[in-house]
């Protein structure tokens, strides 16, 4: 489909038909995209929150009104970060750039309830955010499932609720919401 995938992760395709794209780091594009089959190499829809490069995002849901919502971990790479924050941003339609929350340690998977009233996020904390294969295993953090409520303005607007926690455990990554409101993680 495309010779360089910007080290794409989550994707999705948006009510046009275009793939969406969260592209990471470690020698990737760092940027959400937009890639159709006339323009494999794609568009970068955006690639910065306040002017800081994002720190590599990971995964993504679309809502009803086309707004992106994605997480912005950092699991490896040798590009410095740059935000403070590994959080979950949104592109809005216009294309701005909106932080959602930052009340996770890794944010990872990403999930929209059916209603579009709660956002589920995946907190897989590995304790890395570097590929060292010499280097003492890391200490892991957080490896939960989050729901935040969002108003209809589609930011957060309660508070956070732990639906999952894994404890020790490696916990999961990826997620998606059935039509009925199942999480599949």
């Amino acid at each position: 489909f495309c010779e360089d995938s910007g080290k794409a992760n989550g994707m999705q395709f948006d009510a046009t038909g275009a793939l969406i794209a969260c592209e990471g780091a470690d020698h990737g594009a760092r940027r959400i995209s937009r890639r159709t089959p006339s323009d494999p190499q794609g568009e970068t829809i955006a690639d910065r929150y306040q002017g800081k490069h994002f720190n590599s995002p990971n995964d993504l849901v679309i809502d009803r009104q086309g707004r992106i919502y994605f997480t912005d971990p950092r699991y490896a790479g040798p590009e410095p970060r740059e935000l403070e924050h590994k959080g979950v941003l949104r592109v809005n339609a216009d294309r701005t750039v909106v932080e959602v929350t930052y009340e996770t340690e890794q944010p990872n998977g990403i999930a929209l309830s059916p209603d579009g009233k709660t956002l589920y996020v995946v907190d897989h904390n590995n304790g890395a955010e570097t590929v060292d294969p010499d280097a003492p295993p890391p200490k892991k953090g957080a490896m939960k499932v989050y729901a935040f409520p969002l108003g209809d303005d589609g930011m957060v607007n309660g508070p956070r609720r732990t639906l999952i926690d894994f404890g020790s455990e490696n916990g999961c990554d990826g997620m998606r919401v059935d039509r009925d409101g199942r999480l599949f993680l």
